[in-house]
């Protein structure tokens, strides 16, 4: 794992911990409200193992408080949306939102009333897998580099450059990535950032 996304998978595990304390939940708590695991939420506290963008926003939503405040994005409201986007090579790049070994570029955020989210995800390589997710709507991946396992309902596949995986978010599922780099075009029907 690189010392990158090791200091994130940290930095993101003790603001949790922090957040969690104040307001005045133990870890047991949070994992029944946020419908996780009270083991899987002690390793990302521990910054063992990263949140996937379904655990983020469950545990957000539990805390009630804004995913940009747990990842310290410092993201800035920009002007006035529109109803398009366009985006050139020459664009200035946008921050990154680094959760764990995962880290995702919204494509199109000046785009006003988005019914979906495109993204650039890059993931390290996984550590420790997070549990299966589920959560409304859709998504399509569409593998650009590395190397990227999935598990949707319980069958395994393995995705590489050109290959793509579109699938209910309500059926179970997860990612591992078991070697070196990978990048995806994602594509979710509900805006996350």
């Amino acid at each position: 794992m690189s010392e990158e996304f090791a200091g994130s998978l940290a930095a993101v595990g003790a603001e949790l911990r922090q957040r969690r304390t104040a307001a005045g939940y133990t870890l047991r708590e949070l994992a029944a409200a946020a419908e996780l695991s009270p083991g899987f939420l002690s390793l990302v506290e521990r910054g063992s193992c990263s949140l996937s963008l379904t655990s983020l926003f469950a545990v957000c939503r539990a805390l009630e408080i804004d995913p940009a405040e747990l990842l310290h994005s410092g993201r800035q409201p920009g002007p006035a949306a529109k109803p398009y986007a366009v985006g050139t090579k020459g664009c200035p790049d946008r921050p990154d939102v680094v959760v764990g070994e995962r880290s995702f570029r919204v494509l199109s955020e000046s785009f006003a009333d988005r019914g979906m989210e495109p993204l650039l995800m890059r993931v390290a390589p996984t550590s420790t897998p997070a549990p299966p997710t589920q959560h409304e709507g859709e998504e399509f991946g569409y593998l650009l580099s590395g190397r990227l396992l999935f598990t949707v309902d319980g069958e395994e596949f393995e995705l590489n450059p050109g290959d793509h995986i579109h699938l209910s978010s309500g059926v179970p599922h997860s990612l591992v990535n078991p070697g070196g780099p990978a990048e995806a075009l994602w594509v979710v029907s509900r805006r996350l950032f």
